[in-house]
């Protein structure tokens, strides 16, 4: 094994810059266009949005074939990746150690669990949808990697260079449960006659 170098801790740290959109101000315009809501505090706002996401990122976790969001915003979905020729570094155990500790992700056979999104495959286009991304919030990651360990043969397998629009469109009709068709009792398919 090579030697591990650990990172700098007292160095300086590059922090990319926050935008938050559950502001005072957004709060005080949403009450301005709907003001049946004005006996609506800001932490029962923000309590309201909370609640709507986890539902969201627990149903795309639930479902394999992931998520439409509301108003025809695009899809999300998780799928099963293999792991990148590059070395996955764990980076607590190899400062432990000294020595460089690769994460091998044996729980998962090799897999990756990744969150896709796209809006290429709604039904109506809208305006700027290539500058439209998602990003995933800590407490989706977090209960994510918990639920893949154990289910991960049941996300769909996503190829390295496949279009994500085109292959969650087709792969969802694929998915969709058809109803059984009822047969009477004295029913045989091998008899001809």
């Amino acid at each position: 094994m090579r030697i591990f170098n650990p990172p700098n801790k007292k160095g300086p740290r590059f922090r990319a810059s926050r935008h938050k959109f559950l502001t005072e101000k957004f709060f005080d315009n949403f009450i301005k266009k709907y003001p049946e809501y004005s006996n609506l505090t800001r932490v029962e706002f923000t309590a309201i949005i909370d609640n709507f996401n986890e539902k969201l990122w627990m149903g795309v976790i639930e479902n394999r074939d992931g998520v439409e969001f509301p108003e025809g915003l695009g899809y999300v979905f998780v799928g099963s990746c293999k792991s990148p020729n590059k070395l996955n570094i764990d980076f607590k155990k190899s400062t432990e150690l000294g020595q460089c500790v690769v994460n091998r992700n044996l729980a998962s056979d090799g897999y990756l669990a990744k969150i896709f999104y796209t809006n290429f495959a709604s039904k109506y286009h809208y305006t700027h949808r290539k500058l439209w991304t998602f990003k995933a919030s800590r407490k989706f990651k977090l209960k994510l990697s918990e639920v893949y360990r154990e289910e991960w043969p049941n996300y769909i397998v996503v190829d390295n260079f496949a279009k994500v629009s085109s292959f969650f469109k087709h792969q969802s009709r694929k998915f969709k449960v058809s109803k059984k068709m009822e047969y009477s009792k004295n029913y045989n398919e091998f008899d001809l006659d």
